[in-house]
């Protein structure tokens, strides 16, 4: 350790093997080196970055364990090339490989902000997501999700305040077997911070791997807890191996196996194979 005290910088490096560690507000931060400026209220980690962050209240440093993206009661992990912190503020900017984790709940990213006390958490740069807590049935002793809901985009912001996740860019979702496609996407999550339903515009596609069928439209709304898919757009239209739809509204019942087509203000097409054509 070397401590500029004019300086107001301490400095802590390692042997190889070893981490330097250090603890403050609930939060723990392990790195190859760790520089901090006691009256600045500063630090940056850098070199297989370790973090560990818990929620300590209104008073506490930055922390991502209170949003709806990790819920509040157990830590969040962070590995990373490089962290830095700026206690004032409340900031805490992960920076290259970063690897965010809750129990199962996972997000990946080139870099990641998380701004008070998990106020807000943004990823940006090939962020990945492996999400579990989406509801599965509206039973309440329904069995906890075994696959996860997936997701692709250019850059994810959570707010803790909105009970939404907003992804921006190029975004892919995968539940089960469907694929969603669209340039935005939003995640709704309900009080108990399950994902409640999914919304999506411009350019959207959908396709389910079961049933080979395939959809596009401007606009879609999955209710992942009642399993029902809207597909909207001038027109939406719908084809699978057995014809094809063109509507206003296209309706996808996924207990049912159903898809019903709606217009309001326009005609309903449709097409239908018989087998062995």
């Amino acid at each position: 350790a070397n401590y500029d005290i004019a300086g107001d910088k301490i400095v802590l490096t390692t042997d190889p093997g070893w981490q330097a560690t250090v603890v403050a507000d609930g939060q723990t931060i392990k790195a190859k080196q760790i520089e901090f400026s006691p009256r600045a209220g500063t630090a940056r980690a850098v070199g297989a970055v370790i973090a560990q962050m818990v929620s300590k209240g209104k008073g506490g440093g930055a922390s991502a364990d209170s949003t709806n993206l990790f819920p509040a009661g157990k830590p969040v992990f962070v590995n990373a090339d490089e962290l830095i912190m700026r206690q004032a503020q409340k900031i805490a900017q992960f920076n290259g490989n970063v690897k965010a984790w809750q129990d199962n709940n996972t997000v990946l990213a080139d870099e990641m902000q998380v701004q008070g006390n998990g106020d807000t958490v943004t990823a940006r740069g090939n962020v990945r997501t492996l999400l579990y807590n989406a509801s599965t049935s509206e039973a309440k002793n329904a069995e906890p999700r075994k696959t996860p809901l997936q997701s692709i985009s250019e850059q994810l912001i959570a707010r803790r305040n909105e009970h939404r996740v907003e992804l921006i860019g190029k975004v892919t979702m995968i539940d089960e077997t469907r694929t969603l496609k669209s340039e935005k996407a939003t995640i709704f999550l309900d009080d108990n911070r399950k994902i409640q339903r999914m919304e999506a515009e411009t350019n959207v596609s959908l396709v389910e791997a079961a049933t080979s069928r395939k959809g596009n439209g401007n606009k879609i709304v999955y209710h992942v807890d009642k399993k029902m898919i809207y597909l909207f757009g001038k027109p939406a239209t719908m084809s699978d191996p057995d014809g094809s739809l063109s509507s206003e509204q296209i309706v996808f019942d996924l207990t049912r196996n159903r898809v019903n087509a709606v217009s309001a203000d326009s005609q309903t097409k449709g097409t239908y194979k018989q087998k062995g054509e």
